[in-house]
């Protein structure tokens, strides 16, 4: 009967947020400008024949404005091109067989190293991911989602990450009928004791409600299965996979299927072997397939010192960076500490993780929490001429950062840098390569920075690709909006050079009729950004099709377009 009640619990939650998705909106948590947007598709020629597999890189290719690049087994054959090229996200699309032919840790290794030999310094220079799947339509669907807001998680592993999510639900992996539950806009974590002692049914049945965003893993891990409790395997079950379908293989009685459909990520900080692919039935492919998921993350080896777990960059960032974003400045962040020798992390155990972690889906897709608090530092770019300063401000008493690698904030520069040279800095270190800035203002054992404390670092930079995202030259810059198409959410990057002014930036049809005003107030120096949800001005979404965004601020008007493809 206890557990009845529990169970009820975790239906009323999920009841709960289907009725909230539909009222909440998300929070504009810090106000950063885009980076330059270059889409490279790297695809294996005989893949490229596949009319199937072909459709998934016409659809890439046409929807971000893409160039695709040949190879015919080694992406290292497109290293010349792409260095001309100058990418800021690549997406390698592949076939299963594309993978298993050399080996996923190995395919996973030459991009981790392609995509750091596009340029002269040792860091990446590229967002990437590798798009796959059980079929091709697994790949297509993944294609063709923008973006995916997570709210609600299921956890098996690290209960207190429901603390920076509206709500989710916890099944810890090492205390049997150990259950938590957030409830949506309520701070109060409910515990309870009285769970299921193998709760492999109860997660599948949750799944298949389809109403949770992502997916943590707890237990133990290999390409196919997944085991619930942790050490042993003891009273619980099992997730598995086979031959593209995700199923529960519970301690008694019969397997259940993974059968959801919503987006949603599957996220294995800690489990062995979840990112590597021996063949179609393997988790990476089969849980697109039957799972829904459009992002994955995970390792092509067994779990060690998981210098690349990405927490620091993912749950206290509450957002600002996209997750394959956070993938990329997760690893950047481990070659810092490598190329530094940062206290407190291991060489040899960070030489190990570099290169083995997979993200499979499309590197544009626009896959951010919807915050509940800010993060814990503010970031900004002041742009004066040449002249740059990154700065971080920190917006609450008591902020420390992450431990092994997650020791430095790093952020995507407003333009694509060139002849670069640092003037100043008041961290432990800072590096600053032509498309993120780094400082290092942390070291384990650090006292907790206060509220108002600032880093910064002052460079030189000269732009590139000017006619893609310029460096600022006039009062005010109006950038492209991001992502573009979109499906429920976009944002719109400006940037005012002057310390106080009169700013309007409104959305128009294309009969010019104004469909909504998203900023109307004054407004200081700096970067700015204005996400739109697609609803005009009484809160109802606005029809597919093509709009306008002009930006007016004094004697400075600019107008560009976008897309909405629901």
């Amino acid at each position: 009967m206890k557990y009845f009640f529990v169970f009820l619990a975790v239906i009323v939650v999920v009841a709960v947020s289907l009725a909230d998705s539909t009222i909440k909106g998300s929070q504009n948590p810090v106000e950063m400008s885009a980076p330059p947007f270059n889409y490279a598709i790297v695809v294996k020629s005989s893949t490229l024949e596949d009319s199937s597999w072909a459709a998934v890189v016409d659809t890439l290719q046409a929807r971000h404005e893409g160039v695709v690049f040949t190879h015919t087994g080694n992406v290292w054959d497109v290293q010349s091109a792409l260095s001309t090229y100058r990418p800021t996200h690549i997406c390698f699309v592949a076939k299963v067989s594309d993978i298993t032919s050399v080996g996923s840790t190995e395919y996973v290794r030459r991009i981790h190293q392609l995509t750091r030999a596009l340029d002269d310094d040792p860091y990446g220079d590229a967002v990437w991911a590798i798009l796959t799947g059980y079929v091709a339509d697994d790949a297509m669907r993944i294609a063709t989602t923008p973006s995916l807001t997570i709210s609600n998680i299921l956890l098996k592993d690290c209960g207190g990450l429901l603390n920076y999510v509206r709500q989710g639900m916890y099944f810890a992996c090492h205390v049997y009928g150990m259950v938590w539950v957030k409830r949506p806009d309520c701070d109060t974590i409910e515990k309870y004791t009285d769970g299921p002692q193998d709760c492999t049914d109860t997660m599948v049945t949750l799944l298949n409600t389809n109403t949770f965003d992502l997916v943590m893993p707890g237990g133990h891990g290999s390409h196919d299965t997944w085991q619930l409790h942790y050490p042993s395997p003891g009273y619980e079950g099992y997730f598995r996979s086979s031959n593209g379908q995700v199923y529960g293989d519970p301690y008694t009685g019969s397997n259940i299927n993974v059968n959801s459909t919503n987006p949603k990520v599957f996220f294995a900080p800690y489990n062995c072997n979840h990112g590597q692919i021996l063949g179609s039935g393997s988790f990476v492919p089969s849980w697109a397939h039957t799972g829904g998921v459009i992002g994955y993350w995970g390792s092509t080896i067994p779990v060690a010192t998981v210098y690349m777990k990405g927490h620091g960059y993912l749950w206290p960032e509450q957002g600002l960076h996209t997750w394959a974003e956070s993938f990329y400045i997760t690893n950047q962040a481990l070659l810092f500490c490598m190329e530094y020798h940062v206290p407190g992390t291991n060489y040899s155990e960070m030489n190990r993780e570099r290169d083995v972690w997979g993200w499979y889906g499309e590197p544009s897709c626009d896959i951010r929490f919807d915050p509940v608090m800010e993060p814990n530092f503010r970031r900004e770019f002041i742009i004066n001429g040449d002249t740059v300063t990154y700065r971080v401000t920190a917006t609450r008493d008591g902020v420390a950062l992450g431990e092994r690698a997650e020791q430095a904030l790093i952020d995507f520069l407003p333009f694509r840098a060139d002849s670069i040279e640092i003037l100043y800095h008041d961290a432990y270190n800072a590096v600053v390569t032509d498309n993120f800035a780094l400082l290092h203002i942390w070291n384990q054992g650090d006292a907790p920075f206060d509220s108002g404390a600032t880093r910064e670092v002052v460079f030189i930079a000269k732009s590139m690709g000017v006619e893609e995202r310029a460096l600022p030259t006039t009062k005010f810059t109006l950038l492209q909006n991001y992502p573009n198409p979109f499906t429920r959410v976009t944002t719109i990057p400006y940037y005012i050079n002057h310390e106080l002014s009169r700013v309007n930036l409104k959305v128009y049809d294309i009969t010019g009729r104004i469909v909504k005003v998203l900023v109307d107030e004054y407004q200081n120096l700096g970067s700015h950004k204005v996400r739109w949800d697609g609803t005009d001005e009484a809160g109802k979404k606005v029809a597919n099709g093509v709009y306008f965004y002009r930006l007016s601020a004094g004697d400075y008007s600019a107008t560009d377009k976008l897309s909405i493809l629901r």
